[in-house]
């Protein structure tokens, strides 16, 4: 008699864990062969560092959530270069005993880069809304394929100057410009693409300046990782003036497949799980603006 699969426990730390996103995907895995399960894992900031051990003794492999993605690369001094110089992970994977952080986003967006940059002008500029983990991936991605001057807009002047005095020591021959909200409409047609990793709900005033689109060259293309609503106002707009849009959930989808590619070996058919991850979303998910999530 053939012994039972064992079945391989997985979490998500997060303040505010995305549990029928990761239901499904659990579900999808079993339904593949693969034996696993899904347990949350909802913290506090303060009680982080208490959770991440929790589940490190427990799990076969750990997603990480909003808003650690930044803090978790402190807790391991054993860090792939790679991933010392993004700053920022999504994940962490069991390699040789220890535990590895590593950044299944910045994989996805290669791959959504393969099949939509293929138009984009690196020569110009690329406008980043926004200055936190997401951003510094979607910054990392736009600096490998060429883009050697990036604008990046935030709410909170601080911490967009902050962010871009740390981008600087990792990012040599590239250009980075902070540019106040107030600033935004005044921006000339020069940008090539624009990715907005901020949240769609009504405090964010940022993304109501977005919504002219000014700083848009010709064929310049608006990616949108908000998930929730998977119709947002930036997303509309830009597809009635015939701009390229990339929305939240293509993204999210292939973060999906590529970690569960590395947290168990399987492989997951990307078109597929793109269709049930859009149906989810939109069957499940409120259009309300109160309610939104980012970075996939």
């Amino acid at each position: 008699m053939a012994k039972p699969k064992e079945e391989r426990l997985w979490t998500e730390i997060s303040v505010s864990p995305q549990h029928d996103r990761w239901q499904m995907l659990s579900n999808i895995l079993t339904e593949q062969g693969v034996s696993n399960r899904y347990e949350p894992s909802e913290t506090t900031i303060d009680n982080f560092s208490e959770t991440l051990h929790a589940a490190t003794e427990k799990c076969a492999a750990i997603r990480i959530g909003s808003p650690f993605g930044e803090s978790i690369t402190r807790h391991f001094s054993h860090e792939p270069a790679l991933m010392m110089s993004l700053g920022s992970a999504d994940c962490l994977v069991p390699a040789h005993g220890k535990w590895w952080t590593r950044s299944a986003l910045y994989s996805a967006f290669h791959h959504m880069l393969r099949e939509f940059g293929d138009h984009l002008n690196t020569t110009q500029t690329a406008l980043i809304v926004g200055a936190g983990a997401a951003a510094r991936i979607a910054i990392a991605s736009l600096v490998k394929i060429g883009f050697k001057h990036i604008k990046i807009t935030n709410q909170f002047h601080d911490q967009g100057i902050d962010m871009i005095a740390e981008l600087k020591k990792t990012y040599f021959g590239v250009r980075f410009e902070f540019i106040p909200v107030n600033q935004l409409i005044m921006l000339p047609g020069t940008n090539s693409i624009m990715i907005n990793t901020t949240p769609y709900i009504p405090e964010n005033e940022l993304v109501k300046e977005l919504l002219y689109f000014n700083f848009l060259e010709p064929g310049g293309e608006v990616w949108d990782m908000t998930m929730t609503p998977v119709e947002t106002a930036l997303v509309r707009e830009a597809e009635e003036i015939g701009t390229r849009v990339v929305r939240g959930f293509e993204i999210a989808s292939w973060v999906d497949v590529v970690w569960a590619e590395w947290a168990f070996g399987h492989e997951i058919n990307r078109n597929s799980y793109l269709k049930s991850l859009e149906k989810l979303l939109r069957e499940n998910c409120p259009s309300s603006t109160n309610q939104s999530e980012t970075g996939p």
